[in-house]
């Protein structure tokens, strides 16, 4: 169980880090 846990926590990571790139490209967008 722990190990699912761990493994969940880095997807959701990924995730975060996927979402945080768009989310600066759109404010590179919006600001010009």
């Amino acid at each position: 169980k722990k190990l699912d846990k761990d493994r969940f926590r880095r997807d959701l990571g990924e995730v975060t880090e996927a979402y945080e790139e768009i989310y600066n490209r759109l404010k590179k967008v919006l600001n010009k």
